[in-house]
């Protein structure tokens, strides 16, 4: 959020003239080189075999957000000339994180003006939705919920790792994760009847995902963090190119239908 601010603040100085071609380029190309680095750490297989009921529910949830984004479409969605762009954009952000919602944005083509107004919508919709888990939820659901305590609740914490070396990127994931990159656009090259950008996105995810089965790979060091920080620096250059004069009542739609989503899917 810091850095979608800051590059709005930026972007929308009167002495400043950025480029916004270039800035929404270098957005995408964050995006794409962090994609595998976030999706290169998960173990896959482990998930499935230990933890079938956290699978079950992550399934569950996710028909829950799909559902709710129909009957968003169907009820504030008229007000909305792109909304299936905002229903993507939602769909991501609420199965996947900020990860998706990058990815989303950069397959569907999605105007930053639009993808801010979405993001922004989203981070006061949640807002809400977490001073209710912090203040009415665990009362309420307590009446019905068991205390959960995990077999592992008396074992310690393991150390946490120094904080510095967040910031400092690897450059091994990085140059993995730009084989991938140059490799889903050679193969973007090769089938020009289909949308550029979704191609590259959707090899991208799929090489990743594959790559992570392999153990050496899942172990580089940092290259969680490392696509975090890509992540950050597509914030920021999204935000450089959102024209915030534009932001007036017609965004109102697009934060209605955000809470009926989120609100939405939390319900069922």
């Amino acid at each position: 959020t810091l850095c979608y601010v800051g590059g709005i603040a930026i972007g929308n100085l009167p002495w400043v003239h950025l480029d916004a071609g270039f800035s929404l380029q270098l957005g995408s190309g964050a995006v794409a080189l962090a994609l595998p680095l976030l999706l290169l750490p998960t173990d896959l297989l482990k998930w499935l075999r230990l933890a079938r009921s956290t699978v079950l529910a992550f399934f569950l949830c996710i028909v829950s957000v799909l559902t709710a984004t129909l009957i968003a479409s169907a009820t504030v969605g008229r007000f909305l000339p792109s909304h299936w762009q905002v229903a993507g954009l939602l769909v991501g952000v609420y199965t996947g994180g900020p990860a998706n919602l990058a990815a989303v944005a950069s397959a569907l083509n999605v105007d930053p003006p639009l993808l801010v107004a979405v993001h922004a919508s989203d981070v006061f919709v949640c807002g809400l939705y977490f001073l209710f888990l912090v203040s009415f939820a665990a009362p309420l659901f307590g009446r019905v919920l068991r205390p959960f305590c995990s077999s592992r609740c008396d074992t310690p914490e393991p150390a946490a790792a120094d904080p510095r070396q967040a910031w400092v990127p690897n450059p091994y994931a990085l140059f993995v994760s730009a084989l991938f990159v140059a490799a889903a656009v050679g193969l973007s090259a090769l089938v020009p009847w289909a949308d550029r950008n979704t191609t590259i996105i959707l090899t991208v995810t799929t090489l990743a995902i594959v790559a992570s089965l392999h153990p050496r790979l899942r172990a580089v060091p940092r290259s969680g963090e490392t696509g975090d920080l890509l992540l950050l620096v597509f914030c920021f250059s999204l935000g450089t190119v959102a024209d915030f004069s534009r932001f007036d009542a017609s965004s109102l739609p697009i934060l209605a239908y955000t809470a009926v989503v989120l609100f939405g899917s939390v319900v069922l």
